[in-house]
């Protein structure tokens, strides 16, 4: 009404058609330094690596402590093998001894020198010991690298590798039932290690 009257006009002014004219209404932003600008990216991005490098430790340190868990289950594994291995040879002397009962006609008895021979044989062909020495080095391999702070995925799935054949030739040497069991646990914990080491550099 107040513009009505003082310019003479029938009817109030359009607001759209009012807020269309130029440089009527200005936005004005604040005006930076190069500097300034240089800073403020500086810091947002420092702050988002800093998070992105608290957050890959975190992870790091999470399955560091995985596979260290697992790598001590299979030094367990071992010592558990370990121990029903001792007596292989008794075990192989009994299993031929049952052999040759079921085959030699009553009465007879084979050559004790022969038998002791046969034994000493198969009971060298069971030993398990050069491979449970090779599979704890790998063990002992696989912590140290894991702890050097280095890219290690491509070692660390070399030594998985050694440690899956040592445990298959301890479980084609065994003829104990509880020794095959056991090796079947650490070929799991082995697959399982090597799922995690996909995901290490």
């Amino acid at each position: 009404m107040a513009l009505e009257k003082k310019f003479g006009v029938a009817r109030s002014p359009d607001p759209v058609v009012v807020a269309s004219l130029p440089d009527l209404v200005k936005r004005q932003s604040p005006e930076l330094s190069g500097e300034a600008v240089e800073a403020a990216v500086r810091d947002a991005v420092g702050a988002a690596l800093d998070q992105l490098v608290a957050m890959r430790e975190a992870e790091g340190a999470a399955l560091a402590a995985d596979l260290t868990g697992r790598i001590e289950n299979i030094g367990r594994l071992l010592d558990e093998i370990d121990e029903i291995g001792r007596d292989q040879s008794g075990k192989v002397l009994a299993r031929l001894q049952e052999r040759i009962a079921s085959l030699v006609p009553e009465g007879a008895s084979p050559d004790p020198d022969r038998l002791a021979t046969e034994v000493a044989i198969l009971a060298d062909k069971a030993d398990i010991v050069e491979e449970l020495v090779r599979f704890r080095a790998h063990n002992v391999a696989f912590l140290d690298f894991l702890g050097s702070g280095e890219a290690v995925g491509k070692r660390l799935d070399f030594l998985l590798q050694e440690m899956n054949r040592e445990v298959n030739t301890i479980g084609s040497k065994s003829v104990s039932a509880e020794i095959a069991h056991l090796v079947v646990a650490v070929k799991e914990e082995i697959e399982r290690l090597r799922e995690q080491v996909q995901n290490i550099e």
